[in-house]
């Protein structure tokens, strides 16, 4: 019964967005009565943060699943933008509501009777940004003291070119997915000045995580800065 509810609650989401869900909404589509889902749920906040923690457990899992079998670092990163960018088409609802669409955040239930259930989000979404992390941190570790003027190795190609390449990604995607777009070139990943895995859990927790790691596929190694 809570996986019909979290559906048809999403469905109202994508139609109406938070302010037009409710849960006689919910319950009308259901074809059930308002009370039945007062037994599961006690309100619609807590509802709203039941179907944004199962968005990101199911991506989660749809990632973990992808890189199975997956050793290679440039593979796994590879395979890991597949499964986001699938999961960012087939279910956009989540997606929308996760990364691009005006809903409450965990500051906005701080001090109410919400605030274990937003806490709860919080974890399971912390959980995917820190497995999402592991393949980059993975390829940034053999990548200490190149340059801008040194090849990238994988690829094939300098600087020059890797960065016209990830402006056409850049563009490519921005019409498609929401957020700051990313540009990504080689530098210095790891030492005195690099900014690779601060800017990089940056811009994923900030929705632009799709953008990243197919650039990042493509152009290792990658510091990042917001493209204007």
């Amino acid at each position: 019964m809570k996986n019909c509810i979290l559906d048809h609650a999403l469905e109202l989401l994508g139609q109406k967005g938070f302010d037009g869900l409710t849960m006689r909404g919910v319950a009308r589509s259901m074809g059930v009565s308002s009370g039945t889902l007062y037994v599961y749920y006690e309100n619609k906040d807590e509802l709203y943060l039941a179907v944004l923690t199962n968005g990101f457990e199911r991506l989660h899992e749809k990632c973990r699943t992808a890189l199975e079998g997956v050793a290679a670092p440039m593979d796994r990163l590879k395979a890991l933008a597949a499964a986001y960018l699938d999961f960012g088409l087939k279910d956009s609802h989540f997606y929308n509501l996760m990364f691009t669409w005006h809903v409450p955040k965990f500051q906005d239930y701080f001090g109410t009777p919400m605030e274990a259930a937003a806490s709860h989000e919080v974890a399971v979404s912390q959980e995917f940004y820190n497995f999402a992390l592991q393949p980059i941190r993975e390829i940034g570790k053999h990548f200490k003291g190149r340059k801008e003027s040194d090849p990238c190795q994988k690829t094939g190609v300098f600087y020059g070119d890797a960065k016209m390449e990830a402006e056409a990604l850049v563009k490519g995607y921005e019409s498609r997915f929401a957020g700051g777009a990313v540009i990504v070139r080689p530098s210095n990943v790891i030492g005195p000045g690099s900014v690779w895995v601060a800017q990089v859990g940056a811009i994923i927790q900030g929705g632009g995580f799709a953008k990243l790691v197919w650039q990042a596929a493509k152009l290792m190694p990658i510091t990042t800065r917001q493209a204007h």
